[in-house]
C-alpha cells in the first residue's frame, strides 16, 4: 500500500514538473524578444543603415582636404622639320617627359604641389650639326631632371571668403543633425518596443 502510494506521488510530481516545463517553454524572455526585433524590425534596419551612411559621408567630407598623389606622362615624336623655335633642321626630333608630385589642400584655399620632373628630346638632323671640339653631331640626345614646387591659391573663393571651408562646416553639420534623428527614431522603437513587452506580461 505504501509502495502504491509512492508511485503515485512520484507520477504527480513528474507530471507537475513537466507542465512546469511546458509553461515556461511559451514564456519569451525580453532579451529574447528584443534581439528578435533587432535581426526582423525593418524601421530599426534602416535606421542602422542610415547612421551608418552619415558617420561615412562625414569621413567623405573631411577627405577633401587629404593629400593626393598626381602625374602625367608626354611623349611626342614630330616628323615635321624645325620646330619650336630651334634653329636645326630636324628630319626627326622625339620628346618623352614625365612628372610626379604630391599634393596637398589647405583650409585657406591654397594647394601645394611637391614633385619631381623629368624630360628627355632625342634629335636627328638633316644636316650634321657642328660643335667645336666635338666634331659633327647628327643624332644626339639631352635631358634635364629636377624636382618641382607649384603653389596654387584661389583668391576669391577660399582665401577671401572660405567657401569651401564654410560648405564642408554647413554640410556636416546637416549630416549631424540628420544622424541624431536617425538615433531619437531608434530609441523610440526600442521604447515602443519594452512597452509592447510589459503589456505581453
Amino acid at each position: 500500500m505504501l509502495k502504491s502510494k509512492l508511485a503515485v506521488f512520484c507520477i504527480l510530481l513528474f507530471s507537475a514538473a513537466c507542465f512546469a516545463q511546458e509553461q515556461n517553454a511559451g514564456i519569451i524572455t525580453y532579451d529574447n524578444y528584443l534581439s528578435q526585433v533587432n535581426e526582423k524590425n525593418p524601421d530599426l534596419k534602416a535606421a542602422r543603415i542610415l547612421v551608418d551612411s552619415m558617420d561615412n559621408k562625414a569621413r567623405e567630407i573631411d577627405m577633401i582636404y587629404s593629400p593626393f598623389l598626381n602625374g602625367g606622362v608626354n611623349y611626342n615624336d614630330d616628323k615635321s622639320g624645325p620646330g619650336y623655335g630651334s634653329v636645326l633642321y630636324t628630319k626627326e626630333m622625339q620628346i618623352r617627359s614625365w612628372n610626379l608630385g604630391l599634393s596637398k589642400k589647405w583650409h585657406t584655399g591654397s594647394t601645394v604641389t611637391l614633385g619631381y620632373a623629368n624630360s628627355q628630346l632625342t634629335f636627328d638632323l638633316l644636316t650634321p650639326f657642328t660643335i667645336p671640339g666635338n666634331g659633327a653631331l647628327s643624332y644626339f640626345g639631352a635631358y634635364a631632371m629636377q624636382p618641382f614646387l607649384r603653389v596654387d591659391q584661389s583668391l576669391l573663393r577660399d582665401f577671401m571668403s572660405g567657401m569651401t571651408d564654410a560648405g564642408i562646416k554647413k554640410t556636416k553639420a546637416s549630416v549631424r543633425a540628420a544622424r541624431y534623428i536617425q538615433v531619437l527614431r531608434m530609441q523610440q522603437i526600442y521604447l515602443t518596443v519594452r512597452a509592447s513587452y510589459l503589456q505581453l506580461t
